[in-house]
């Protein structure tokens, strides 16, 4: 949203409408997006919210509504209709194995709804139109895409500073994952690999958790049962994830199902060398052996295997690090899927009469 927000064209004006005031609020702002909170109260389906959010849309004359998420699709999907009929470009960002039984119906239902619907990867768009078995949905892919990091990159004395804060020394080998703390991201795996690796990599690698969620308790757990208290650090959420990212050794990737996650492209784009499971949503956008290292999912040992590769040899992780770069700057930029959405905006709402 940020993204399409500062890369929008002129004629082109954006609203952000959030139930709650989120921690990216002044960011999307700065962006260049009108932010309104809409707050919402009742749980699953709000029909209130429905009504408010018809109300925002004819008050700011929205043009074109585009959702994300299932439950923000379903009521935008509503409130777009009862402020007069209005397009809906619908966005998904995990495919059918990451929804419940009730949300794939739902999902069936709003297909066949919505004036567009997008994935944000080339493999979530196969995997839904595997599921779908019927053409006539039209779903498309647009990947999702960034801006490139600054041209000003973190001195290496801030660098040391940032390590510090962690508690790392600068001699620690940094594997470094980021998103929520739930079991799509595949964490416990990543915990397990660590016993795992080389005994002498093992001793000098670091595992930097960045997020928050509801497996932090039992991965804390996990953690202590297993003696790695010193190895594992639960970072917590970070403004400017990119800025923290650049401490990593390396960026793992222990995820059980995606679509097209930011923080994979903000490790391209940083160069970073990857490692990462072979779910389509993440394998999609890397060539094995080429611009990461790819292994199967819930495999603790392919995945200590793979970081002891990245561990022991500069050169690959160099290789590795320039090769995403050049994939992330050819295929992933936020000029390119802004581009694409202005364009599918323009087709799907109606031409003055």
């Amino acid at each position: 949203i940020e993204a399409l927000a500062r890369r929008a064209s002129r004629e082109l004006e954006t609203f952000v409408y959030s139930s709650e005031d989120g921690v990216l609020r002044d960011e999307v702002a700065t962006a260049g997006a009108r932010v309104t909170v809409v707050p919402r109260r009742v749980p699953k389906l709000d029909p209130f919210w429905v009504l408010a959010l018809a109300s925002s849309f004819r008050r700011d004359r929205i043009d074109v509504v585009h959702t994300h998420l299932f439950g923000d699709s379903l009521h935008g999907y509503l409130a777009a209709r009862m402020a007069g009929t209005l397009p809906v470009v619908m966005t998904l960002h995990i495919g059918p194995d990451g929804c419940t039984p009730l949300q794939l119906r739902g999902y069936r239902w709003l297909f066949s709804k919505c004036d567009a619907a997008v994935a944000c990867s080339q493999a979530l768009r196969e995997a839904w139109s595997d599921w779908l078995d019927d053409p006539k949905y039209g779903l498309r892919a647009i990947p999702n895409g960034i801006d490139p990091p600054g041209d000003s990159p973190v001195s290496a004395s801030e660098l040391a500073e940032m390590r510090r804060e962690l508690g790392l020394a600068t001699t620690d080998f940094v594997v470094a994952a980021a998103g929520r703390l739930a079991k799509q991201k595949g964490y416990d795996d990543l915990i397990l690999a660590l016993p795992l690796m080389d005994a002498s990599a093992a001793r000098r690698t670091r595992l930097v958790l960045f997020g928050d969620g509801e497996l932090r308790e039992a991965l804390g757990r996990q953690v202590s049962e297993a003696q790695l208290d010193e190895q594992v650090i639960f970072a917590g959420f970070r403004p400017q994830l990119p800025r923290w990212l650049q401490i990593a050794d390396v960026v793992a990737f222990s995820s059980l199902y995606e679509g097209l996650p930011i923080v994979l492209l903000e490790a391209m784009a940083l160069s970073k060398p990857i490692v990462t499971t072979d779910t389509p949503g993440l394998a999609h956008a890397l060539r094995a052996d080429e611009e990461a290292l790819v292994v199967p999912c819930r495999d603790p040992k392919r995945l200590a295997a793979a970081l002891d590769r990245v561990a022991s040899d500069p050169d690959l992780r160099s290789r590795l690090g320039t090769a995403a770069q050049r994939r992330f700057s050819s295929e992933f930029t936020a000029q390119k899927m802004t581009h694409r959405y202005e364009e599918l905006y323009r087709k799907v709402v109606p031409s003055p009469s």
